[in-house]
């Protein structure tokens, strides 16, 4: 099969993964999927400036869109740091909302071998700098659902590992822990004002969330010099149910029940390698095994993204 059947291949098949179970909910990736070496980079420069730009379907068909900012170093080969930055805007039924989303800053420590395999430790944090109480009602105290809050309001720790093989194959896992949660979050479904265009939303009033387990298995295949397809599979297990606190009465916690599970996603890319610094990326992702219950804002029913690397 030559370049130009393989590319219609792909194209063919993303098309056909957009159109299949395209009411599937899930993604669920709160940040740890694309934190420093979690995504294989392909990128060899010392310093490199990203500007990626994602489009995704989230619940109730909101629109969301983000654009960030990422900026990686590395420091004498073994060691790395990487900052990410995103705007995120939505537009859905119950309005528009955009704000800066949560930093992130992540350092990797990369393994040098001769041998097949590398590998690289990451330990990070994300920082709540986005917003959880976007479009608040100044007369009723509510604010708009999560999926239209620019941050999911915690301060987490981010942990993970990888391994590359050198003909393509990459693995990794790791672990994002909430350690602070200040969700400023107020929406209740059980007000009773509330419009049934509302009520279809989940309940986040100062939402509590559990931490994430996230696997990544990836393939990259080479075509001809420049060009490389990448196609895996990102598992992202969410390890308790998630709470929020009763807007009226006792104030109450309660438990949202199903929002314990796993979310599998399909994962897909194209780059092409414009020269040693230039780098451009078209990728698709789709989850097909999802939980329940997504108080968080984080559903998708798929994500489109574009991104542009430099090496300074």
């Amino acid at each position: 099969m030559n370049f130009v059947q393989l590319f219609k291949t792909f194209l063919s098949v993303i098309i056909l993964l957009a159109s299949f179970n395209i009411y599937a909910q899930g993604c669920s990736d709160a940040g740890l999927c694309t934190a420093g070496g979690m995504k294989h980079s392909e990128s060899e420069n010392e310093k490199t400036l990203t500007a990626n730009f994602q489009y995704g379907k989230g619940e109730q068909n909101v629109s969301i869109s983000s654009i960030q900012l990422e900026y990686r170093q590395q420091i004498k080969n073994k060691w790395a740091f990487q900052i990410k930055l995103p705007f995120v805007m939505a537009s859905g039924n119950l309005g528009n909302t955009s704000a800066l989303g949560d930093l992130s800053l992540v350092g990797s420590y990369k393994t040098q071998s001769e041998k097949q395999w590398q590998s690289e430790f990451n330990l990070g944090f994300k920082l709540p700098t986005g917003q959880t109480n976007l479009n608040k009602n100044q007369l009723t105290g509510y604010t708009a659902p999560m999926p239209y809050q620019s941050g999911l309001g915690t301060f987490d720790i981010l942990i993970g590992a990888s391994i590359a093989h050198k003909k393509g194959w990459f693995f990794a896992t790791g672990i994002q822990l909430p350690l602070i949660q200040n969700n400023k979050n107020v929406f209740d479904t059980s007000i009773s004002s509330f419009t049934p265009e509302q009520r279809a939303y989940f309940s986040s009033t100062k939402l509590i969330r559990q931490p994430d387990i996230v696997a990544r298995i990836e393939k990259t295949f080479v075509i001809k010099e420049k060009m490389r397809i990448q196609l895996g599979f990102v598992p992202i297990y969410h390890l308790g149910n998630d709470n929020y606190t009763e807007f009226f009465g006792n104030r109450e916690k309660i438990t949202l029940t199903g929002s314990e599970g796993l979310t599998l996603n399909m994962s897909s890319g194209i780059t092409y390698k414009f020269n040693d610094k230039l780098h451009a990326s078209f990728r698709y992702s789709q989850p097909f095994i999802v939980r329940k219950v997504r108080p968080d804002g984080l559903t998708r029913h798929y994500v489109f993204g574009f991104e542009l690397s430099y090496g300074l």
